[in-house]
């Protein structure tokens, strides 16, 4: 696109160069300025076409750098989301091993005598049983 655009700046250059050769008010003159009117109006459009283009692009980039940010944040809650689960499962089971260790009191016939480790492994039982 540079290239156009400097041969059309190149063109406009000479067109008036030549227009200062030309006498005031004659037919040639007023032909030039029509001429190098049009090629000024197709230079500003060019320059709003390449704006535009400009514009577009950076919002492309804008838009797209707000997703990937996004999808970072939710890599982050899903990892979140993730370790809680999993401390969801872990951290019951672990008090449930816990409480059976320190409830059981076995004797020498392998027997819970205390009531309350009774209980808590009945209901553990009971747990799996369903």
């Amino acid at each position: 696109m540079m290239k156009n655009e400097t041969m059309l700046h190149d063109e406009i250059k000479a067109e008036l160069e030549e227009l200062s050769k030309l006498e005031v008010g004659s037919d040639e003159y007023e032909t030039a300025v029509n001429g190098i009117s049009k090629l000024m109006d197709r230079a500003i459009e060019m320059e709003k076409f390449e704006s535009d283009a400009k514009e577009r692009i950076d919002s492309k980039e804008a838009e797209l750098d707000l997703k990937y940010r996004q999808l970072e944040e939710d890599i982050k809650d899903r990892k979140t989301r993730n370790k809680i689960n999993i401390a969801g499962i872990v951290i019951p089971a672990c008090i449930t091993i816990w409480g059976t260790i320190k409830t059981l009191k076995f004797d020498q016939s392998n027997v819970i005598t205390s009531t309350a480790g009774k209980e808590f492994t009945r209901k553990i039982f009971n747990m799996f049983k369903k």
